[in-house]
């Protein structure tokens, strides 16, 4: 088995994934932030078990969820702003989380049934960091690299406001550069912690570009 692979089992309803023993120990550490999220009506799966692999690796399972992937459009932009208020409203009262640390669309579901959005990957929680890191970066992921022209300034905007409907005061987006450019600060202790095997060369572009 390899590091990263996931699947699902439809005959049990769990989702299982093989990563390093690290990559494990976060999410491991990041349970009760799940717990609390659940807690406070944001949906996320929960870790069921862990189990020890071959060569260091860990197999991970949890809870499944069926859904697609957001989609480039008004509803889901507004969508994904909400469910990310909400986040970083649920976490205002938790403490050692404060951000998601990861938001992006590889990250979010929309349930097949019609459900609410659900997030996955809380591994980076342990973050304390200003909720504009993660708005910036939901930006560049939502935003940026979907839309194009009128339409990107346009979803830009709708985010940002249904962002700030939810936490009762508005985004300073004058401070937005600033964190896009910390993104790229993170982006490279990555790589001089893990080496340049850390992301892939498309996740380094994406992490450089938009810093600028």
């Amino acid at each position: 088995m390899q590091a990263g692979r996931a699947g699902l089992d439809r005959v049990t309803g769990l989702h299982t994934q093989i990563v390093g023993l690290e990559r494990a120990n976060r999410h491991v550490a990041a349970v009760p932030v799940g717990e609390h999220l659940r807690s406070r009506g944001v949906c996320t799966p929960g870790l069921l078990a862990t189990t020890a692999a071959t060569s260091g690796l860990v197999e991970l399972t949890w809870t499944r969820v069926e859904g697609r992937p957001p989609r480039a459009n008004r509803a889901d932009v507004m969508a994904c702003a909400r469910l990310l208020a909400r986040i970083h409203e649920a976490l205002k009262d938790f403490d050692g989380a404060s951000i998601h640390g990861d938001f992006h669309p590889g990250n979010v579901l929309f349930p097949l049934d019609g459900g609410p959005p659900v997030v996955l990957d809380l591994e980076d929680t342990w973050r304390q960091d200003s909720y504009l890191l993660d708005v910036a970066f939901a930006l560049d992921r939502f935003v940026a690299q979907r839309f194009e022209g009128e339409s990107r300034d346009m979803a830009e905007a709708l985010f940002l406001d249904t962002y700030a409907d939810v936490r009762g005061f508005p985004v300073p987006r004058h401070e937005l550069p600033r964190w896009r450019r910390q993104m790229a600060v993170y982006a490279l202790q990555a790589l001089l912690d893990g080496g340049p095997g850390t992301w892939d060369a498309l996740e380094w572009r994406k992490q450089l570009d938009c810093a600028r």
